[in-house]
């Protein structure tokens, strides 16, 4: 579990095709790396992974075909900076909302505004996926935990402060870009509760 609060990014340094999935070696920073170990979950744009390997510099994530199909996964390269967060310890602080890395699907960035200070971004994603997200809930984009402006017509909006933009991968993304979204479970059950046959 997390918590959408991004610390760093993790550089993926080497990618394969094992058959079924991928395989990725990421670099983190030493602080972070210390936190590690083979078994350790950790979320990379919002996915949650199990570490398979650890080595003094990097360490090693594998997927599974469903995280293909559901996630942006498929579209990661070798190079590419994600949002990397370790998994909660109880005692915590939980300083964003609580985030599983179970990607409900993928959005796609329509457009980005601005608005005083902050950048207004539209994402528009699936009928099923949107259903759940409400304004003034949690969502999580890409793993980074945010709060929802508004949604209609098939998309909904967060507003992003610069120290977010900076931080993240968000501020490196534009009309077109592809993101992992993740419904607040809070949300989910709510909605589950309320549409019961």
């Amino acid at each position: 579990m997390f918590s959408g609060i991004i610390l760093e990014r993790a550089k993926i340094v080497e990618m394969k095709n094992d058959g079924v999935g991928r395989r990725f070696s990421l670099e983190v920073s030493l602080a972070s790396q210390r936190h590690l170990k083979e078994g350790s979950s950790v979320s990379l744009n919002g996915v949650c992974f199990t570490v398979t390997l650890k080595r003094l510099r990097t360490f090693e994530v594998e997927t599974m075909p469903q995280t293909l199909r559901m996630t942006t996964v498929p579209d990661w390269k070798e190079g590419d900076l994600l949002n990397f967060e370790p998994s909660l310890k109880l005692g915590d602080e939980i300083g964003g909302h609580l985030v599983f890395g179970h990607a409900d699907g993928v959005g796609e960035v329509e457009k980005c505004l601005y608005e005083g200070t902050s950048t207004v971004m539209t994402i528009r994603t699936s009928e099923e996926t949107i259903c759940m997200i409400a304004p003034r809930a949690s969502v999580a984009v890409d793993g980074v935990s945010l709060t929802v402006v508004d949604c209609k017509d098939g998309a909904f909006r967060v507003s992003l402060l610069p120290e977010t933009l900076k931080a993240t991968t968000l501020g490196g993304l534009k009309s077109g870009g592809k993101v992992n979204v993740e419904i607040d479970m809070l949300m989910r059950y709510a909605y589950q509760l309320l549409h019961k046959h």
